[in-house]
Parts: structure tokens; C-alpha cells; sequence
């Protein structure tokens, strides 16, 4: 059986040259220890803390994102076209538009992250088997499910997914527990998140495949479920006009 091998230049090499140390962004222990630490305690063992300053830049994107997405005329024509496009082509929103304006901001975010990556750990270059067994783009899309597209939701997300991607080593390292257990985890999360679009799915199934209960107008056993309305101004009950009122259609019905 023959193997068949990725498309590639036989004379590229398989990785890119490590960027030079003036091109690479320092873990934020190193950092402080470094600014804030000559006038402020220092850090006692700066190296055992690997987050790099790009978490801070993380923030300021999200901060950024949040802004746009809550705070800007866009942000809102964005969010009635995620709704429903139709209702806002209507409302004389330009969905084209909108859609690849919201393509490109969201493809300067990701090259900016990749950026941050790239430029925050070691080894500082791009190996090119690392693109086939990374799933990090992935782990993105549960992130922005969970964190609902809101800042806030999106910030707690992404460090419960770094977390568990993260800690997935270390468990197996030293509690002997498989790191195949944080995608089961991702997983579950994933699956409870789906079953929220599940109505909204179901809407655009063709009538073959729903299998809606009919909602019944009366109770079971005949008998009518009766509500209480408060009493008007002058404290007459309106439970008792509303019963003359039907009662009038009855009879009304009844001589025809």
C-alpha cells in the first residue's frame, strides 16, 4: 500500500530559522522583574512563570473587540445580521459588506495571535509537522461557543481551554491520568453548547423531518384552565366582564 506524503518542496527546509532574540517577547516574571522590580519586590525565581507579555497584548485585542463589537454603530449592524440576515437586509443593513468586513477583522485577529505565539514561546520558529497535529484554531470555535461572542464569556473561555490543554501533561506526568481526558471534556462542553442551537436548527429542517406536538387549546379532561385578572379602577372584577363577553358570543353563535 503506497504512502502518500504531503505536497512540498523537496529543497524548503522543514522548519523556519529561530527569530533573534531582539524579535521575541519576554515572559511577563522576566518583564516585571526588569521594570517594576528595580524600585518593587522582585520575583524570586522569574523562570518557573511561563506567561509571556502577549497575554497582556491578548487583553487589549479583547478589549479592543469588545469595543467594536458593543460600543459602534458596526458592532450592531454585525449582531442583527448574526440574528437573522434576512431582517436585516430589510432594515437596509449591507450584509455583504458587513460579512467580509467581519472576515477580515477576524483574520487580523488570528494573525495576530499567531504572531503573538510565535513571537512568546520558545522554540521562536515554525515547524511544519506542528500545522498537522495542532488543534488550537479548533479549540477557537468552542471557545467563542462558550464564551457566547461576548468579552467577557470569551476571556474566562479561553483560559478554561488553555487550562485544560495546558494541564493535560502535567496530569498525565504525575496523577497517571490520560490526556485524552481534556477532549472528552472539550467534548461534553461542545455537545451542551449544541443543544442550545438545537430550536434554531430545527426551524430550518424540512416539514418531513419535524416531529412537533401540537400544543392543546384546554387541559386534560375537559376542563378549561381559568386566569385571574386584576380588578379595574372602579374594583369591579374584569373576570366577570370577560365571562358576560364570551357568554354574549355564545348565544349570539346560538340564534344563527
Amino acid at each position: 500500500m503506497a504512502r502518500t506524503r504531503s505536497l512540498k518542496d523537496p529543497n524548503l527546509a522543514n522548519s523556519t530559522s529561530p527569530l533573534p532574540s531582539q524579535g521575541t517577547f519576554p515572559i511577563i516574571s522576566v518583564f516585571y522583574n526588569n521594570t517594576l522590580g528595580t524600585f518593587l519586590p522582585k520575583i524570586p525565581t522569574p523562570q518557573t512563570y511561563l506567561v509571556d507579555v502577549t497575554f497582556i497584548f491578548a487583553i487589549v485585542a479583547l478589549i479592543v473587540y469588545w469595543f467594536i463589537y458593543a460600543r459602534t454603530t458596526f458592532g450592531y449592524e454585525i449582531r442583527v445580521i448574526g440574528q437573522n440576515p434576512k431582517a436585516a437586509r430589510y432594515a437596509g443593513i449591507p450584509v455583504r459588506w458587513n460579512t467580509f468586513a467581519v472576515m477580515a477583522i477576524a483574520g487580523a485577529f488570528a494573525g495576530l495571535g499567531g504572531a503573538f505565539r510565535l513571537m512568546g514561546q520558545f522554540p521562536y520558529y515554525l515547524n511544519g509537522s506542528s500545522f498537522s497535529i495542532d488543534y488550537v484554531g479548533f479549540d477557537a470555535i468552542g471557545v467563542a461557543l462558550l464564551g457566547k461572542t461576548t468579552a467577557i464569556g470569551v476571556f474566562f473561555a479561553a483560559l478554561l481551554f488553555g487550562g485544560l490543554r495546558q494541564g493535560a501533561g502535567l496530569m498525565q506526568l504525575n496523577a497517571n491520568v490520560p490526556s485524552d481526558l481534556v477532549f472528552i471534556i472539550q467534548a461534553l462542553v461542545l455537545f451542551s453548547i449544541a443543544a442550545n442551537f438545537l430550536p434554531a436548527i430545527q426551524r430550518t429542517w424540512p416539514k418531513w423531518l419535524t416531529f412537533r406536538r401540537k400544543p392543546s387549546l384546554a387541559a386534560a379532561g375537559g376542563d378549561v384552565a381559568v386566569v385571574e385578572l386584576p380588578e379595574d379602577k372602579n374594583g369591579n372584577s374584569q373576570n366577570e366582564e370577560s365571562t358576560d363577553a364570551v357568554s354574549h358570543v355564545d348565544n349570539s353563535t346560538e340564534e344563527e
